[in-house]
């Protein structure tokens, strides 16, 4: 991105791209925003989604912004500035009047209109519709961890937006005056989830602008001045809005890691988890190779957006989204060469076959991760492993909720203070609250190091916690002991414990966990079925699991299981969980249980 001469502008489209020079320039938008929505079409599993559909719920119904804390009754009514409101009221429309549906269908056309804009971005440099779709995609491809179903959607669209708006600032008459829009775009940026990183991008890209200026003088002076003027404008509008500049304090908790923040996974270095962010690292080397090729000719601008957004990215992997939305941006500055200057042929092909040589090896790895990924796998222990969060597939992913864990303590009317892990925080805030307040959700600013409970057990007991779910085997281990807690329910990503009291003694002696876990291995499993003392009150703990979970792979072993021994499904529980289970598993409307009589003394 940068500034462009008279005689490039000449040749170069401004807003509409000459379809008389590129044919198929609308195929190739249409094959690239295809290959993008295949590549985000995973299935719903953000927990903070839950988070913000149960704020949005809560501002439609009080009709005002909620800036405090209303879910937990251990921070109840504690302030803070709600920068992502307006997202949180869009969710919850689209989830109200058309459920899971709706949300893909918000989610379809805001990474639509990505495309369209980065698409546009890079054909208007480097003219050629192949190369446009393949960047296009690959920067998709390379932030696709982060096109889930929350307001971060949001940013990625004005990251795209306002990396246009930059690219054509300089161009015709038309797009010139698209810049005078960047103020409102802040604006409402603030409110659908923060423009820090918009911030990050218009300050290097006006400091790139002003330094080749004042060097060069190769800025027209009235494009710098209304740079400049668009720049400090959009500073006074976000200073004055009080979701604006005043609100990012809550970014500067996270980027410093205070208050616990620097245990959030996303907020950690890219190299922790290298393997998952390679299409990113292979745009990363891809930018730099053609920098150090084309460093007689680069834009400065380009330049330094590809090294500050790459470094920001690598030490925050949650910026790797909109970082490749700007870097291939800068890319496409780069393969097109500096305006005005004529380029050796080979220079041109070789730029463009070695992006297209990444874009097939990260379409291999994606065929990997969206195909081969549907799989489940097992750890090194023979312990079961979800498939990959990223695979293809539609739909909401409850094995990454606690929703088994809240039908139980729904349906037995659990109740009394509650601990929670604070990663389930969000799904337990939209099913449980009000009747139900939580301990404690994923948010530094309030909460503080959700961890130090782990680390100081004695600061839980003031607050008299009756029941709890946890997700982390240190939580289990420290805080919940089995001398004085007994589990009752499990699923993947909670275990469901309570208080070993007078009141909790029935519920206990019933559906105390012995045996069953949905992730143990299968050698366990196998072990357990084939001994005769524990294979009923195994049974009864998965068929307890299934009641409230649906699980194609435990239906089926539970299916077999009672194939081989059709006794266990002979007494009055079994039956009704039985009639319960296949509720949730189709696979179990085939089961018929032998006649009825007493209970065995195996299942209490």
């Amino acid at each position: 991105m940068g500034s462009r001469s008279d005689k490039s502008e000449a040749i170069r489209p401004g807003i509409a791209p000459p379809q008389a020079q590129e044919r198929n320039y609308v195929q190739w938008l249409v094959l690239a925003g295809a290959a993008s929505l295949f590549l985000v079409t995973y299935p719903l599993f953000d927990p903070d989604l839950y988070w913000h559909l149960a704020n949005g719920r809560a501002m439609i119904a009080s009709g005002h912004i909620v800036n405090e804390e209303i879910f937990s009754y251990t921070h109840h009514g504690e302030f803070f500035v709600n920068h992502e409101w307006l997202s949180q009221a869009i969710f919850f429309i689209f989830w109200q009047y058309g459920g899971m549906v709706g949300l893909y269908v918000m989610k379809a056309v805001i990474v639509s209109c990505i495309c369209v804009l980065v698409y546009h971005t890079v054909y208007s440099a480097c003219r050629n519709a192949i190369v446009s779709s393949g960047l296009t995609t690959f920067a998709v491809l390379a932030g696709i961890e982060r096109y889930h179903v929350r307001p971060e959607l949001f940013s990625l669209l004005c990251v795209a937006l306002l990396t246009y708006i930059l690219s054509q600032y300089e161009s015709t008459h038309r797009a010139r005056r698209l810049i005078w829009a960047t103020p409102a775009i802040f604006l409402v940026w603030d409110w659908l989830h923060g423009a820090v990183v918009g911030f990050l991008l218009l300050l290097v890209f006006g400091f790139a602008e002003n330094a080749k200026h004042w060097r060069r003088r190769s800025v027209a002076r009235d494009g710098i001045n209304r740079l400049n003027a668009v720049i400090a404008l959009t500073v006074l509008v976000s200073a004055i809005s009080p979701y604006g500049l005043r609100s990012y304090e809550h970014f500067a908790i996270l980027a410093t890691s205070s208050h616990g923040a620097e245990r959030i996974i996303e907020l950690q270095p890219m190299w922790t988890r290298a393997d998952g962010h390679i299409p990113f690292l292979l745009m990363i080397l891809v930018a730099v190779s053609l920098v150090f090729a084309n460093r007689r000719h680069a834009s400065l601008a380009a330049v330094l957006l590809i090294f500050v957004f790459a470094a920001c990215a690598l030490r925050y992997n949650r910026l790797s989204g909109m970082a490749a939305i700007v870097i291939v941006a800068a890319m496409a500055q780069l393969i097109a060469g500096a305006p005005g200057t004529m380029r050796p042929r080979t220079w041109r092909s070789a730029s463009r076959w070695t992006t297209a040589f990444v874009l097939v090896v990260c379409s291999i790895a994606t065929v990997r991760w969206k195909i081969i990924g549907m799989q489940g796998t097992t750890s090194p222990n023979g312990a079961y492993v979800l498939p990959s969060q990223l695979a293809l597939g539609v739909g909401i992913n409850e094995k990454l909720t606690p929703a088994g864990s809240v039908r139980f303590i729904l349906d037995k009317g659990l109740n009394g203070n509650m601990y929670n892990n604070a990663n389930l925080a969000g799904y337990l805030c939209y099913y449980l609250t009000p009747e139900r307040p939580i301990f404690q959700y994923n948010m530094p600013p309030i909460f503080g190091d959700t961890t130090r409970f782990v680390k100081r057990p004695s600061e839980l007991e003031k607050w008299r916690v009756n029941y709890a779910l946890a997700g982390s085997p240190g939580e289990l281990t420290r805080l919940f002991p089995p001398e004085h807690w007994a589990w009752i329910y499990s699923d993947y990503v909670s275990t469901l414990v309570v208080r070993r009291t007078p009141e909790h003694k029935a519920i206990i002696d019933t559906y105390e966990i012995r045996y069953f876990a949905p992730e143990q291995p299968t050698w366990q499993y196998k072990q357990m079925s084939d001994d005769p003392e524990a294979r009923p009150r195994l049974a009864f703990e998965m068929g307890v699991y299934l009641a409230y979970m649906s699980d194609a792979r435990i239906a089926k072993r539970w299916q077999e299981l009672l194939g081989t021994y059709p006794d266990l499904t002979r007494s009055a529980a079994m039956r009704d969980l039985l009639t319960r289970a296949a509720m949730r598993n189709e696979a179990l409307s085939s089961v018929s249980p032998p006649p009825h009589h007493e209970d065995n003394p195996h299942l209490r």
